[in-house]
């Protein structure tokens, strides 16, 4: 009786380890695939703003 208490707490034991290692794990690739869209985002923000740029350079040389 005595092993089995044993062998259940170390179950239970075990399985609140990995539980919480795969939600530090989820958590983890939540955030790294945050970053990677912002990223994305402020990357596609920017070719945005160069092509407005670029279209106020071109209408300014013609108006010249």
């Amino acid at each position: 009786m005595n092993n089995k208490f044993v062998l259940l707490l170390v179950l239970i034991a075990v399985s609140q380890l990995v539980s919480a290692d795969v939600q530090w794990y989820s958590a983890i690739s939540r955030r790294r695939r945050g970053n990677t869209r912002r990223r994305q985002n402020i990357y596609e923000q920017m070719k945005i703003e160069a092509a407005a740029l670029e279209d106020i350079a071109d209408m300014n040389d013609v108006l010249q």
